[in-house]
């Protein structure tokens, strides 16, 4: 279908704006690969979600749970972007419906509730963590700072770049005035419009359920947060792709959506030939944090190379670092902790400089760290945290202690 070859465009336009520079804003989305993950898992779920409330697919519901329990398994935030958005989208959706279609409709929300029942089971037995957990800090002042902090992201991004702002805000009203001004019409069985009315919905509720509960669990600090939405961001141009594709094949109506199509195409060449390519350095963005960049100052004084600390600590200055440092992520008390991470990394030594150093102890139980490894030669703080550095005896500690909890041979 037209729509899913756009899609596929897009999603090529938007991997080449990350790699060359020409639009900041998508250095962010594809800093968690597994979180971008999952938003392509989601767009490749819908469809399926559309031919099983439907019928006529025998193949759609399994393929569906399928999806489903495989995007849980990988990342709870898939709760948020489909499976609870797309269980309201179409119990709304079959509310409308002349008798109400109760056997199809349980028939989808059960495959969604077993599906993610299951990939929350599945995530818990292999990485040791309750699905979420990390994630949720529901307190008020939390959810104000983060939705603070998403204010002050979204103002700076469409500064930087305004074309794409505009062409999102426009595409988003577009799918508000469909849900408003053809509820009627194009939500009736019989409707041949009815999937398109279906992924406007969709659309709209997986945005808001998005953005409400990463500004409730007070998740959104910063900008290299768009991470957690993804699917808010992208999902008004592939939700058009989508859409276009589920268009009725009348000459003017298909040419009304792939004329629809081409606007967006046109704006997305325009804003690429307006940013500048990049020319220096492996890195699109200059963001650097206030953590690595103390810690880089540190590097030359106290021998920083390899450290742990927390899993979100650890991610940042490995991801952030201009200097090669690497911090691999450890439980509270200083063990190895298998959620999001290759386990080789514990053990790997990259050239002479692999020798862990130094602990990061925000988010851990720094009493325990001192029991297991001893007083540190030297402490510092940086961006809130306190840093530990060790001398040589931190390192075969480490990683005798890695070898032993992993069943593998120490390097």
């Amino acid at each position: 279908a037209v729509g899913q070859v756009v899609a596929v465009c897009v999603v090529a336009a938007l991997a080449v704006a990350y790699g060359t520079g020409t639009l900041y804003l998508m250095v962010f989305p594809v800093l968690s690969a597994y979180h971008f993950g999952a938003v392509l898992l989601a767009l490749v779920a819908l469809p399926l979600a559309l031919r099983t409330f439907r019928g006529g697919s025998r193949l759609a519901p399994w393929l569906l749970g399928a999806v489903c329990f495989l995007a849980n398994a990988s990342d709870s935030l898939f709760f948020v972007i489909f499976t609870a958005p797309a269980a309201v989208c179409f119990l709304l959706l079959a509310l409308a419906w002349r008798p109400v279609p109760w056997r199809r409709l349980g028939i989808l929300l059960g495959i969604l509730g077993v599906a993610m029942l299951l990939g929350f089971r599945a995530a818990r037995w292999l990485t040791h963590k309750r699905a979420g957990a990390g994630y949720t800090s529901l307190k008020l002042e939390l959810a104000l700072e983060s939705l603070q902090q998403l204010g002050v992201s979204v103002a700076e991004q469409a500064r930087r770049s305004p074309g794409f702002a505009a062409l999102w805000v426009l595409v988003t009203l577009a799918a508000v005035a469909v849900l408003v001004m053809r509820r009627r019409q194009w939500t009736a069985p019989d409707s041949p419009l009815w999937g398109v009315y279906a992924v406007c919905l969709f659309g709209v509720l997986a945005l808001g359920a998005n953005v409400g509960a990463v500004v409730l669990a007070g998740l959104f600090g910063d900008q290299t947060c768009f991470r957690y939405l993804v699917l808010p961001l992208l999902f008004p141009f592939l939700g058009l792709s989508l859409a276009a594709g589920l268009v009725p094949r009348e000459a003017w109506r298909r040419g009304l959506a792939v004329g629809a199509l081409g606007v967006v195409a046109v704006a997305w060449g325009v804003t690429f030939a307006r940013k500048p390519w990049r020319t220096g350095g492996p890195f699109v963005t200059g963001y650097v944090p206030a953590l690595v960049t103390c810690l880089e100052a540190h590097r030359e004084r106290h021998g920083l190379e390899w450290g742990v600390a927390d899993y979100w600590d650890a991610r940042l200055v490995s991801l952030f670092s201009r200097t090669g440092m690497w911090v691999n992520p450890v439980s509270a008390e200083g063990h190895t902790s298998q959620w999001i991470m290759n386990v080789d990394w514990y053990l790997d030594r990259r050239g002479e400089q692999s020798d862990y150093t130094f602990v990061i102890t925000r988010q851990l139980d720094a009493a325990a760290i001192q029991r297991r490894f001893g007083a540190p030669r030297a402490t510092f703080q940086c961006d809130g945290a306190e840093v530990f550095v060790y001398g040589e005896g931190l390192d075969p500690a480490l990683r005798d202690g890695f070898a032993g909890e992993l069943k593998r041979p120490r390097r």
